[in-house]
C-alpha cells in the first residue's frame, strides 16, 4: 500500500511540473533582463574603442624612383621621429631595412624586367596614423621591331650597356667606334642595314610627335612600326 501511495504522489507532482511548465510556456516574458531567456536576449556589450595611434612624423627625400629594365639599387632618406614600417611590396621589389626607428636611408632594389611591358608599383611607409608614399617605375626589355627584314631597336641607346627607357627618350652621344656601347645582343646597324630602313619601295617614314617629342615614324608594309625620337643635327657635305 505505501508503494502505491508513493507512485500516486510521484504522479501528481510529475502532473504539477507539466502544468505549470505548460504555462510558463503558453506565457513567456515581454521583457526580461533573465540571460537564459531565449526570445529575449541582453544587449551585447560595447566593443572597446580602438587605441589611438600617435601622430608621428614621416617625411621621403623623394615620390618616385625610375629602373632601367636592367634592374639595380637606389636609395631614399626617410625622416621619422618614430616607428615605422613598410607596405607589401611585388616580388621583383625589395627594401631594406623594411621597418625601422627614426631617420633611414632605405635601399631599394629592383630586378632585372624581363617582360616587354614596363611596370610600377607604390610603396606605403607607415608611422602611427601618417603615412608617405613612394612610386617606383621599371622599364622593358627592348625586344625591337622587324622592318624590312631587320630587327631594329625601339629604343634609343642611353648610358653604356644600356636602352633609354621609352621611345620618345633621346639616346646618349658616342664616339664614332664605339661598338662596345650598345647593349647585349645588339650593335650598330650596317650602311646596308640603314639603306633598307630608308627604301621607299618597303618601308615608309614620316615625321611626327610622339608625347610632345618629334621624331621619325617608320612603318613597315607588314605592317610594324617603330619610332625614333631625334635632336636637330646638321650634316656636312
Amino acid at each position: 500500500m505505501k508503494k502505491f501511495n508513493l507512485f500516486l504522489v510521484c504522479g501528481l507532482l510529475l502532473t504539477a511540473m507539466f502544468l505549470t511548465t505548460s504555462c510558463e510556456d503558453n506565457n513567456p516574458p515581454e521583457n526580461s533582463d533573465n540571460p537564459e531567456n531565449p526570445i529575449n536576449p541582453p544587449n551585447p556589450p560595447n566593443p572597446p574603442d580602438p587605441p589611438d595611434l600617435p601622430s608621428y612624423l614621416i617625411d621621403l627625400n623623394r615620390d618616385s624612383l625610375s629602373f632601367f629594365y636592367t634592374g639595380g639599387n637606389r636609395t631614399i632618406n626617410l625622416s621619422s621621429n618614430g616607428s615605422w614600417t613598410a607596405s607589401a611590396r611585388p616580388s621583383w621589389l625589395t627594401v631594406w631595412p623594411p621597418s625601422g626607428v627614426g631617420n633611414e636611408t632605405i635601399t631599394v632594389t629592383a630586378s632585372a624586367n624581363e617582360s616587354s611591358e614596363a611596370r610600377e608599383t607604390t610603396l606605403t611607409f607607415t608611422a602611427g596614423r601618417n603615412t608617405a608614399t613612394l612610386v617606383i617605375t621599371q622599364g622593358a626589355i627592348c625586344q625591337g621591331i622587324v622592318i624590312n627584314g631587320v630587327r631594329w631597336a625601339s629604343r634609343n641607346s642611353a648610358l653604356q650597356g644600356t636602352f633609354a627607357e621609352n621611345p620618345e627618350n633621346f639616346g646618349a652621344y658616342f664616339m664614332q667606334g664605339s661598338l662596345n656601347s650598345c647593349p647585349q645582343g645588339w650593335r650598330i646597324p650596317t650602311e646596308g642595314e640603314f639603306l633598307r630602313l630608308i627604301n621607299t619601295n618597303y618601308v615608309t617614314s614620316e615625321w611626327t610627335t610622339v608625347n610632345n617629342v618629334s621624331g621619325r615614324m617608320f612603318t613597315d608594309i607588314n605592317p610594324a612600326q617603330s619610332f625614333l625620337a631625334c635632336r636637330r643635327f646638321s650634316r656636312s657635305q
